[in-house]
């Protein structure tokens, strides 16, 4: 199964960017991989320029210029990195309508993620009691473009935006 690889991306973790692009790109089996889709959250256009020489990379518009200068880790930029990620992975899915894995961008490859990623509508990483030796503990999910996909993105999607105009 073809699958695309999905993460946010902005100027304040461009180095972890960095590694988790080159682990990518040396640890997957690229013939499984249709595309890179890096939403676009506060890049420059060096670090554009970058990402775009690798093959099958993507730069998702999202009109969000983010950095976590105002607040660090869990300041607002951050935040708004984050509650972003829901509208820039369906507009992906969308786009594509391929299965999409997101990953955030501050993991890195260690082992090829083919063979773990299911024909389900939604999958999850967990890592924990039921399955003690998962070798992954970064965090994924992984979206099949399905209706019930669909339907938990634009839940999830109003939830944060319900959310965030009660701050």
């Amino acid at each position: 199964m073809k699958y695309n690889i999905f993460f946010s991306l902005n100027s304040s973790y461009f180095p972890y960017g960095k590694m988790f692009v080159r682990s990518l790109y040396e640890v997957l089996d690229l013939s499984k991989v249709g595309k890179v889709v890096v939403a676009d959250t506060g890049l420059t256009q060096d670090q554009k320029n970058f990402l775009l020489s690798f093959d099958r990379v993507d730069l998702l518009k999202t009109n969000l210029k983010a950095d976590f200068n105002d607040g660090g880790t869990w300041g607002k930029g951050w935040q708004s990195v984050v509650t972003s990620k829901a509208k820039n992975l369906y507009k992906a899915l969308v786009k594509y309508n391929t299965t999409t894995v997101m990953v955030d961008a501050d993991c890195i490859f260690t082992r090829d993620i083919a063979g773990i990623i299911s024909e389900e509508d939604i999958q999850l990483c967990y890592r924990g009691d039921e399955k003690p030796d998962n070798p992954y503990l970064g965090s994924y999910v992984v979206f099949n473009p399905t209706e019930n996909s669909y339907k938990f993105l634009e839940i999830w999607i109003n939830l944060i935006d319900s959310n965030s105009s009660s701050r």
